[in-house]
């Protein structure tokens, strides 16, 4: 490259970082003590400061994988493996947080990803510009180039996204490379190869980021690749493309792997749509600026509280501004240079589509009155909720940084036309000035909300404290994508990169079930999420929950309560936190220790019960959750005694050891049995380290397994018990699952609940009622289980009712239950359709429900009924994958 072009490209890339750190201020001014974020928002900000400092920790520290860890969500951990990690932002700001602080190594990472950000799409634009023809003014091609990338690298949903702390949708400075050297594998005639190379190695590097944005350079694949379909011949064509996806794959392989290992284990599905709709974004919304202009928009705080409650003009945050300037500029490519402009144009347009997610949403509405017709406009998002990974994006909104990736090249070409356009010379610096200048006004985000980075006194002070134990704050939640439970603040899972002790609770993108499902489980830590998340609870027994509280303290090695001062406008918390606190006080005995002078916090010595030498824990009682981890079904009454299964291969006991001495633990087990079912085999290890195996009688018997001391240690310790194989009881035992007597099997959740108020009928997870006075029915299909329709009839309607069945094929499934009782006198047509049914006569006089499960065409009294006050039947095929069931663990340290 020449000089004078390396001197360009400097001053740009120059210009593109004065402009991040001026665009971003007040960050600036204390780069190393405030980040961007908002207080009445999620502190998200504060995952990707705990990612960097978690990555440093457990390789350079602990030596261990950075994929896993014990130090959040205490005492199950939780995996790292389809966390938000950001990979590549945490390994680029590593070397600056071993010499300085976290919040400074983040705010640099921050500011040079977005004026590379703005370089990479320059280089793309400068690129596409050169691509038509011989350029006609070469400072026309650098100027427009220049505008391209300001529209992408400083658009209004960057500096949004850097307010609600997602800061992996800042750090996309590869996605133009990718781009770019797509462009250049396809273009080329010898070096393709290593242009495909370097797009593969971009896709690794863009999805350690997020890998959703792995979706959004798929796409930018195919569409790219497909506009050269007239250019190359389809041969050449398949094996470029052929090979750049092919390499993408295999650079990210090495987290690929685990990710689909992870996912195929379960416990991550989104239940239906998740928060879709709610986070899609407006077609209005695209053409309204963002809350945080200067000029045209309004309070960031309320803002965000009525996104939080609903009452803000869209659904979402609003993310998604597309740009007053930005959409002029790119209408002028599109009409001067159609041809070169369609596939950014596709791109685009495709991207916004997908961003406005599953309904169409217009003002913030989505159900429009079409005279009188409710109705709603789906949109093709849907589509995406059905392919494996790419359901992933949750959030559709977020398809709008490819839309915004896709308009940058519009940007250069049009900004490219006017220029060359109006060629004397004092209209070139004019025109490229003032599409500068209109292309920042319409995302300028100043002053950019931040947040207090600074860490405590007292978390200081606590890393100085010997010992490796935990402590609980309030406010106490958990949170993943997918929901929260009590009053989750991420800032705290940040401090723990200073005093570095086990945190009860936390944040984590992508968890299974477990992380939420064993706080929810242990009597003390699921009322302080029940009052923080405004439930209503049944009295406690606070005697018996001090005792428990104490046991609970010693067994995770819980030495404090931090209780955080509430932050005004936060909820939950700054309206619930005196309940929670005044609750945590009546069942930990707490002396307090430290009261921080700012008033952010005051923290309290937990006094934790003696660790017995017998540990004796009736499995099947709520007391023993608190020391069961990942692996367990609900306690329930297993062949006559009080259980709980073990579902799948894998389980975890948690044990409290004061001394590490040489022990015995005793489990009383029982193998999942059925005919021609193999042998079960129980390993069990501890603290990783393997003590033994046995082979299960069919029966309860019990199993005794020697300890030694060296493979204990003081606190608790973590038992894994490892099974041969497992099954599922619909598949091995239908015995038990019977439609009554028809012969027919359930082929999936059925249940069917009658009273005088309600009728309710559920096959598999679908609502079959129609919830209306009278007969409702609903016809499912006995192989696969799905819900074929359903109506509703009156108690005069007896040949309706019949033709409604006999329409149905013999053999199909049939739930039933009546809404407002059954009346004196019953037509008969209605008792012979019934019948056909598999009813044994009429429904008897009731004021209360008739339900009934059966089959068309069967022999009538083949059917399941009820009636009386309630009518209630349930027929739930079990398909938890079952191994073995322990009622009682006994843990004795030897004399």
């Amino acid at each position: 490259m020449p000089r004078s072009r390396r001197f360009i490209h400097l001053l740009v890339l120059l210009t593109y970082v004065l402009l991040a750190v001026a665009l971003t201020f007040p960050v600036v001014t204390d780069p190393g003590g405030v980040v961007p974020g908002s207080d009445t928002w999620a502190y998200d900000e504060y995952t990707f400061l705990w990612n960097t400092w978690w990555l440093k920790h457990s390789t350079m520290d602990l030596g261990v994988s950075p994929l896993h860890t014990e130090m959040t969500f205490h005492p199950v951990g939780v995996p790292l493996v389809l966390y938000t990690f950001n990979f590549t932002g945490s390994a680029l700001a590593l070397p600056l947080y071993l010499v300085s602080n976290l919040p400074l190594a983040t705010n640099v990472v921050l500011w040079a990803m977005m004026a590379l950000s703005g370089y990479t799409a320059y280089l793309l634009a400068l690129y596409v510009i050169r691509r038509l023809g011989p350029v006609r003014s070469t400072a026309a091609a650098q100027v427009g180039a220049f505008v391209a990338g300001l529209a992408y690298a400083f658009p209004a949903s960057r500096f949004i996204y850097l307010a609600l702390g997602h800061y992996i949708y800042v750090m996309v400075a590869t996605l133009p490379l990718f781009a770019y050297f797509v462009l250049r594998a396809l273009d080329a005639q010898r070096d393709w190869r290593r242009f495909a190379i370097l797009a593969g190695l971009c896709f690794a590097i863009t999805t350690l980021v997020e890998m959703t944005l792995g979706l959004f350079m798929a796409m930018a694949l195919v569409i790219l690749t497909l506009a050269y379909l007239r250019r190359l011949p389809w041969r050449t064509l398949v094996v470029r493309f052929g090979l750049i996806a092919g390499l993408s794959i295999l650079f990210y392989l090495p987290l690929l792997v685990p990710v689909l290992w992870e996912s195929l284990r379960g416990g991550y599905a989104i239940a239906g749509w998740g928060d879709a709709l709610r986070l899609s974004a407006d077609l209005v919304g695209l053409l309204v600026p963002t809350a945080l202009h200067p000029l045209w928009g309004q309070d960031w705080p309320q803002h965000l509280r009525d996104s939080f409650t609903g009452a803000g003009r869209f659904s979402d945050v609003h993310t998604l501004f597309l740009g007053y300037a930005t959409l002029a500029v790119a209408a002028v490519a599109v009409i001067k240079f159609t041809r070169r402009a369609l596939p950014w144009l596709v791109t685009s347009i495709t991207a916004v589509v997908l961003a406005l997610g599953p309904l169409l949403q217009v003002n913030g509405r989505y159900v429009f009155d079409l005279d009188g017709l409710s109705t709603t406009v789906p949109m093709p998002f849907i589509l995406l909720h059905y392919i494996p990974l790419a359901s992933a994006g949750r959030a559709p909104n977020r398809f709008g940084v490819l839309a915004v990736l896709a308009l940058a090249p519009l940007v250069g070409l049009g900004c490219y036309w006017l220029l060359t356009h109006y060629r004397r010379w004092w209209a070139t610096g004019l025109i490229g000035a003032l599409a500068a200048i209109l292309v920042l006004a319409d995302g300028l985000s100043v002053p950019l909300p931040t947040t207090d980075a600074s860490v405590p006194l007292f978390y200081h002070s606590l890393a100085q404290e010997e010992g490796d134990f935990s402590i609980l704050s309030l406010p106490f939640g958990v949170r993943s994508s997918f929901g929260t439970l009590g009053a989750e603040r991420t800032q705290l899972q940040y401090y723990q990169s200073v005093h570095q002790k086990r945190i009860i609770g936390g944040n984590i993108s992508r968890a299974p079930s477990i992380n939420f499902d064993y706080y929810q489980s242990v009597a003390p830590l699921a009322r302080l999420l029940a009052i923080e998340g405004y439930q209503t609870i049944p009295e406690a027994d606070l005697d018996a929950e001090r005792e428990r509280a104490a046991e609970l303290a010693a067994l995770l090695d819980l030495r404090y309560l931090v209780v955080q001062a509430p932050i005004a406008g936060r909820l939950p918390y700054a309206d619930t936190y005196e309940d929670a606190f005044a609750y945590a006080a009546s069942v930990f005995d707490l002396t307090e220790v430290a009261r921080d002078a700012d008033g952010r916090l005051v923290a309290y010595r937990v006094s934790q019960a003696s660790i017995p030498a017998e540990l004796n824990l009736a499995v099947g009682e709520a007391e023993a959750a608190m020391h069961l981890g990942a692996g367990w079904s609900s306690p329930e009454a297993i062949a006559g005694a009080a259980a709980r299964w073990i579902s799948g291969t894998h389980a975890e006991l948690f044990l409290p050891v004061d001394e590490p001495a040489d022990s015995t633990l005793t489990l009383t087990a029982a193998p999942f049995s059925y005919a021609g079912s193999p042998e079960q085999r129980l390993s069990v290890s501890v603290n990783g380290r393997g003590i033994g195996q046995v082979t299960l009688a069919p029966a309860w018997q019990q199993y005794s397994l020697a300890v030694p001391a060296d493979a204990l240690r003081p606190g608790l310790n973590r038992v894994v018990l490892r099974l041969g194989y497992a099954a599922r009881p619909v598949d091995v035992a239908a015995a038990g699952y019977a439609i009554g007597g028809t012969g027919v099997q359930a082929p999936a959740h059925l249940e069917v609940n009658s009273r005088p108020e309600l009728a309710y009928i559920t096959v598999g997870e679908a609502d079959g009622s129609r919830h209306a006075q009278g007969i409702n029915v609903a016809l499912f299909d006995v192989g696969g289980g799905s819900l074929l329709g359903s109506s509703t009839f009156g108690w005069d309607e007896g040949a309706a009712l019949a033709d409604f069945l006999e329409q149905a094929a013999p053999g199909t499934g049939v739930a039933l239950a009546v809404q407002g009782g059954v009346p004196n006198e019953v037509d008969g047509a209605v008792c012979r359709a019934l019948q056909t049914a598999g009813a044994a006569s009429c429904p008897a006089e009731s004021s209360g429900g008739y339900a009934l499960l059966g089959i068309t065409g069967a022999t009538p009294g083949a059917a399941l009924e009820a009636g009386g006050e309630a009518g209630y039947l349930r027929i739930s095929p079990d398909s938890r994958q079952l191994s073995a069931a322990l009622s009682t663990v006994s843990f004795v340290a030897s004399p």
